[in-house]
C-alpha cells in the first residue's frame, strides 16, 4: 500500500475524516500540476507512524509543504488581549522524510511586557510531545 494511502487510511480508522478529505485534495491537486513535488512518502509513512502513537489535540489543519512534507498546523489561542482582540498564536508541525518531525510555534505576537512560549527544533517523533504540550495545553476546552 503506498504511504499516502496507508496515511488516508489511518486517518479514517481514528475518525479523523476531516483531516483525511484534506489530504485526498491536496493530494489530488499535486498530482494534476506537474510542476509540483509529490507527497513525500517517508514523510506521509512518519505521519502515519506519529498519529498511531499520539492522539491528535485540538482541531490542526493539514498542510503539504512545497517539498511534499506532510504537517499539522494550530492556531493556539491567545493569553493577552491587543488592541484589535486575542492575541493569537501559531504552532506547526512538519514530518520530514529523515525522520524528524520540524517544530515551530509562538505562543503569541511579539509584544512589549506579554510573556510567550516559543520553540523552533527538528526532533526524532518521540520527543515531539515534549516539545509542544505547553502549546496543546492551551487548547484544552477549546473547540
Amino acid at each position: 500500500m503506498h504511504p499516502v494511502d496507508r496515511l488516508l487510511q489511518r486517518l479514517r480508522d481514528q475518525g479523523l475524516d476531516d483531516l483525511a478529505g484534506d489530504l485526498e485534495y491536496k493530494n489530488a491537486l499535486i498530482q494534476e500540476d506537474p510542476e509540483e513535488l509529490p507527497i513525500s512518502p517517508e514523510s506521509a509513512s512518519l505521519f502515519a507512524d506519529f498519529i498511531a502513537r499520539e492522539p491528535l489535540t485540538g482541531s490542526p489543519n493539514l498542510t503539504v509543504d512545497s517539498r511534499g512534507h506532510v504537517g499539522l498546523e494550530w492556531t493556539i489561542p491567545g493569553q493577552s488581549l491587543t488592541e484589535t482582540g486575542p492575541g493569537d498564536g501559531v504552532l506547526g508541525l512538519w514530518f520530514l522524510p529523515d525522520g524528524l518531525v520540524r517544530i515551530c510555534g509562538t505562543s503569541g505576537p511579539a509584544w512589549s511586557g506579554v510573556d510567550r512560549i516559543r520553540v523552533n527544533c527538528a526532533v526524532p517523533p518521540a520527543q515531539v510531545m515534549s516539545q509542544v504540550e505547553p502549546f496543546l495545553s492551551r487548547l484544552e476546552g477549546v473547540s
